[in-house]
């Protein structure tokens, strides 16, 4: 369960203290935002500053939890027969440099393998994209249960700031999904080609057959 998983990560007093977290504060108020003249972390984004104009009202009870989605096949054999595919989350109060550590992050589910789970069955790619969304919605649903409530309440306690708690409203939304052009593709149900493109990658203006030049370069 996506709140289950979340209660544990706010509730790791390793993981949810105020030097792993976005904020700049003090103990007087441990969730303080300051400006920056550079783009430093997730709150100088355009979404997170969106959404907070819209949703948080009072900065002093109200608080600002994105969440974070990862999700990504990985091959356990030569030949893609053996796949994991996880899907993980974790909260965008976290600094960088903490979410990109193992321990801020949680599983809620894992995807099939579509191309393997039906033996000799042969399905459409739009059939296989089809069952994807169906296992990918039941995974996610929990988070959209929990952006329908208005906010949970927490009370945030800091191993460093002895006697105190911070009472907070936190309210929820999806920030954004990490994965590669693969699964982005799938997520959006756009339409991809591997095998015949013109280009390495969408991001590349490398040709496939001008590919090799630099290392002949080289030589």
């Amino acid at each position: 369960d996506v709140d289950a998983v979340i209660y544990d990560l706010l509730s790791d007093h390793n993981l949810t203290q105020p030097k792993n977290m976005i904020f700049d504060g003090t103990d007087e108020d441990p969730f303080l935002l300051r400006d920056k003249d550079v783009y430093d972390d997730l709150d100088q984004s355009g979404i997170y500053q969106e959404t907070y104009k819209a949703k948080i009202s009072d900065p002093q009870s109200e608080l600002l939890v994105p969440l974070i989605i990862y999700m990504d096949e990985t091959n356990f054999d030569t030949y893609s027969k053996l796949v994991l595919h996880p899907v993980v989350i974790t909260l965008g109060i976290y600094n960088r440099k903490t979410r990109n550590l193992s321990m801020s992050w949680r599983t809620i589910g894992y995807l099939p393998n579509f191309d393997e789970s039906f033996g000799s069955l042969k399905f459409t790619a739009d059939e296989k994209l089809s069952d994807f969304h169906y296992c990918l919605r039941y995974i996610i649903d929990g988070i959209q249960q929990m952006q329908a409530v208005d906010y949970f309440n927490w009370s945030f306690e800091f191993p460093g700031y002895k006697n105190k708690s911070y009472n907070r409203k936190l309210k929820f939304f999806l920030s954004h999904v990490v994965s590669d052009a693969k699964e982005n593709d799938m997520i959006c149900g756009r339409m991809s080609n591997r095998s015949s493109t013109l280009r390495l990658c969408r991001d590349c203006d490398i040709k496939v057959e001008d590919s090799d030049m630099l290392q002949r370069s080289l030589r």
